[in-house]
């Protein structure tokens, strides 16, 4: 169901912004402790009642909440020079996955999925599609590369510029984050609804059914 995927947004990224932002609350620890139990409750509902783990979200909840818990009471240099930490490390993360055989395309599709409340099977074969696969370490790569680019294009204006966000070389990297981004959110939203053209329904288990049925050898001396 979409409201599943729009209650996981809610509760993992808008309403943390939102409390961080001292837009409902203006105390951060107390923003702290409410978003966390929040998407504590929350993750262990949707364990109990839906099956599922939404691991993309709570990654994101995660460097969400850092973020502004570093950056509250900091100045724009640090908080520039901090950003770019957080890109480096993030485009380490996403190749270091492959390293544990693990792979980040497939487990944001898997989530997104998940929380569409769609079928495992279907999303095995979607998974296992090598069409499918290959959109994926597209999409994989795409991710990565725009991190690595940002960080660099962030850390060049740091060195040349003091990290001046009115920089020219601030707007590259911003629109250049932008571009990268619609296309990424584009392909993933393609390959969501590329699970309508596979074909899963009851009539396959009755044709495995009648396939085993065949395949059985009767012992007619059995019944004498």
């Amino acid at each position: 169901m979409k409201f599943k995927l729009l209650r996981d947004i809610l509760i993992y990224i808008i309403l943390p912004v939102l409390l961080f932002n001292y837009m409902l609350v203006n105390n951060t620890e107390i923003s702290f402790q409410i978003s966390c139990s929040l998407v504590i409750i929350y993750s262990i509902f949707t364990k109990i009642k839906e099956n599922r783990i939404n691991i993309t979200g709570l990654f994101i909840f995660s460097i969400v909440t850092i973020y502004f818990l570093y950056s509250i009471n900091s100045n724009d240099y640090n908080i520039y020079i901090y950003n770019t930490c957080i890109c480096l490390v993030l485009s380490l993360i996403m190749p270091s996955l492959r390293i544990i055989d693990k792979n980040a395309g497939i487990i944001v599709i898997r989530d997104i999925l998940r929380t569409l409340n769609k079928n495992s099977l279907a999303i095995i074969r979607l998974i296992r599609k090598k069409p499918m696969m290959k959109e994926i370490d597209k999409i994989s790569y795409m991710i990565e590369t725009n991190l690595i680019l940002i960080s660099l294009l962030r850390i060049i204006n740091i060195l040349i510029y003091h990290g001046n966000s009115a920089s020219y070389l601030n707007f590259i990297t911003n629109s250049t984050g932008v571009i990268f981004g619609v296309v990424i959110i584009y392909k993933i939203i393609k390959l969501v609804y590329a699970y309508k053209k596979l074909n899963i329904n009851s009539s396959n288990k009755n044709t495995a059914d009648e396939n085993k049925i065949k395949g059985k050898v009767i012992n007619f001396n059995y019944f004498k």
